[in-house]
């Protein structure tokens, strides 16, 4: 992947990751840290979804990313 195509990854898709750290975690660093996390695991030369996937892919490793590295109280669950 070159640089322009991890910017242009990274500037579409971040926010909303990011809101959605958020809203599972209510941290606003440590839901920076975890889609930051996310982002440089694809530069890393971590799992390259076709680019129809992208969106997917990252809705799915945030929150496993978060739930992996990040164990914290704070994380929302819910109740059945």
């Amino acid at each position: 992947m070159t640089k322009e195509e991890f910017e242009l990854i990274y500037r579409r898709h971040y926010p909303p990751k990011y809101r959605l750290a958020r809203r599972l975690l209510y941290a606003p660093q440590e839901s920076k840290d975890v889609v930051s996390e996310v982002f440089a695991h694809l530069l890393r030369g971590g799992v390259m979804p076709d680019s129809d996937k992208m969106e997917g892919h990252l809705m799915t490793a945030v929150p496993m990313t978060l739930t992996k590295n990040h164990p914290h109280p704070n994380i929302y669950s819910v109740s059945h």
